[in-house]
């Protein structure tokens, strides 16, 4: 299996980097054009071009839910966060998540699938499949 639009697309809004395919650089990811992913870099002023494949998403595994992450500076317990919300998630629990997992027909609420992808959670089992990296395993 290979990186698709359709993985990348649900990040796009919310600052998805991918590790390069020299896997030291990490770059974010601005915007795809055809079959060629747009990043930014640090200090630099103009965009820069890469293909899709042999790039990979940096994102969290879903047994972080549980666990503290930081997103963009904030700390806090996903599956916290959802017991807390303010917001009806139609009783979305983390056995809800696992049952989605265990049978792929099971409904997920749109607002869950927004918040995985924007806490970059493996919404689509891409590190297993080699696609992307735990985010975990990256040294800072």
């Amino acid at each position: 299996m290979k990186l698709t639009i359709e993985h990348l697309a649900p990040y796009l809004p919310y600052g998805i980097k991918v590790l390069r395919p020299d896997s030291r650089t990490i770059l974010k990811v601005e915007g795809i054009a055809s079959q060629l992913l747009i990043f930014s870099e640090e200090n630099e002023p103009d965009w820069t071009f890469g293909i899709i494949q042999g790039n990979k998403l940096i994102l969290r595994p879903l047994s972080d839910l549980t666990k503290e992450i930081d997103h963009n500076g904030a700390r806090f317990v996903p599956s916290q966060y959802w017991s807390d919300a303010p917001w009806d998630m139609l009783n979305m629990t983390l056995g809800t998540l696992y049952q989605y997992l265990r049978d792929p027909g099971f409904f997920l609420p749109y607002m869950a699938w927004q918040k995985l992808f924007e806490w970059h959670f493996d919404a689509f089992g891409l590190i297993e499949q080699g696609l992307a990296i735990d985010i975990n395993t990256i040294k800072s």
